[in-house]
């Protein structure tokens, strides 16, 4: 895990892997190469491109938007066109970089998130002893897919103490849906967390 990761999710998670490898596939731990650049890169070109997209309906009616979107859509007007392209080219070297990743596994598997649902509305959630942002922690793991267009699927894998849902994700190299979704479909089958439901 590349980021602080809840202990319940972490414990959900790695059991998932261990029910992977029962099941036959050869695991080996690695590591995502330039992992901890995805949010600045993503950010960078999110902010951009969104405020593109809402230049003219933030300025004329940017008081109907919500707060934090606003701020977000506003941040973009800093982001010059420069920094703009290194990020485009970040993001090229990062999928470069993961498709040669992808030369020696077929999938990687790890959490969909870091911790377990939080509070709507909380825009600081607790991991383990870090208190964190709740935007950021929320896609640190799925933002490296966003970023490079690989496939990538979350299918459920437990529950925390407090009965919420725990995901684990699969993800496979570009135009490998297949792999992706069989290795996927063949964890469900062999595990029923996807047929429970927390009390309610």
């Amino acid at each position: 895990f590349e980021v602080p990761v809840d202990t319940q999710v972490e414990r959900a998670v790695r059991k998932a892997i261990d029910q992977l490898s029962e099941m036959g596939a050869e695991v080996r731990e690695i590591s995502m190469p330039m992992f901890h650049q995805t949010a600045p890169i993503s950010t960078t070109i999110l902010y951009s491109e969104a405020t593109a997209y809402h230049r003219d309906l933030v300025l004329s009616k940017g008081a109907q938007y919500a707060a934090p979107v606003r701020l977000r859509i506003e941040s973009g007007f800093f982001i010059s066109g420069e920094q703009y392209l290194q990020a485009q080219r970040a993001r090229a070297l990062f999928t470069r970089k993961c498709r040669e990743l992808f030369d020696e596994v077929d999938i990687l598997a790890g959490p969909m998130e870091p911790m377990t649902a939080h509070p709507i509305g909380a825009t600081q959630v607790q991991i383990n002893d870090a208190t964190v942002g709740s935007v950021p922690a929320l896609t640190q793991y799925t933002r490296a897919f966003n970023l490079n267009g690989f496939p990538a699927i979350t299918v459920p894998c437990g529950f925390s103490d407090d009965d919420l849902p725990i995901g684990l994700q699969l993800a496979g190299k570009p135009f490998d849906e297949s792999t992706v979704l069989r290795a996927a479909h063949a964890y469900e089958t062999s595990t029923d967390w996807h047929k429970r439901r927390p009390p309610v």
